[in-house]
């Protein structure tokens, strides 16, 4: 498969940890990351609390560790095959391969243009900033925000968790609106899932826009 890129101009600011969290510095200040915004969820950092508390510290860390290597060797792989790059490859020794190539196929029945991958994103409107796996369009003609996650276990399509993802995806397209002028009214969430099928989540962003809002502005 190869996909059409039409890849928009890139911004790029560095990121800066504060007390607050992970802040970029960009021409109009420091704007907080999406990810910064998402933990002041009072009841997520309280089901993480409970957890870390339940299995405890090494194993809690032991978890963490794993996921994001399995996470960021997915984004990698997919983040290659999207820019037409042969090397995504080299990538699957670090993940399973099948669901791997299950979620390239997900990706070869509904991309069809790639506008940004890695892409930084940052509204001073909404005075946030972030950095999106992928801007894409889909057969349909729509131009989608595109998420890669990993999970350890099936995932309740009615879950906080999967809520989060939601409201982060959704940030990242009010954000790419404002700084390429462009509409992108849908998000879309592949999640592979340990020993089964990856799942793809379609929805149309401006049902959470409001809640976002009040997220980045809490």
């Amino acid at each position: 498969m190869t996909f059409n890129l039409q890849l928009y101009p890139r911004t790029e600011f560095k990121t800066v940890k504060i007390a607050e969290g992970r802040f970029y510095d960009t021409p109009v200040g420091l704007l907080p990351s999406v990810t910064n915004v998402l933990s002041r969820d009072k009841k997520k950092k309280e089901v993480l609390r409970k957890w870390r508390e339940r299995v405890g510290d090494k194993e809690a860390d032991a978890v963490v560790k794993q996921s994001r290597t399995k996470g960021n060797s997915l984004h990698s792989i997919c983040e290659k095959y999207l820019a037409n790059d042969d090397s995504w490859k080299d990538g699957l020794f670090a993940v399973n391969l099948v669901n791997a190539k299950q979620v390239l196929k997900i990706l070869d029945i509904n991309v069809v243009n790639v506008y940004g991958l890695e892409l930084l994103v940052w509204s001073e409107k909404l005075k946030l900033a972030g950095r999106t796996d992928a801007l894409v369009s889909f057969q349909s003609g729509y131009k989608h925000i595109m998420d890669f996650k990993t999970s350890r276990w099936p995932v309740n399509l009615d879950s906080d968790k999967l809520h989060s993802y939601k409201l982060q995806t959704t940030m990242y397209a009010m954000m790419a609106e404002d700084q390429y002028m462009t509409d992108i009214p849908f998000c879309s969430i592949i999640v592979a899932q340990k020993n089964l099928e990856p799942i793809l989540v379609n929805f149309k962003n401006d049902e959470l826009r409001d809640e976002a809002r009040q997220l980045i502005l809490a």
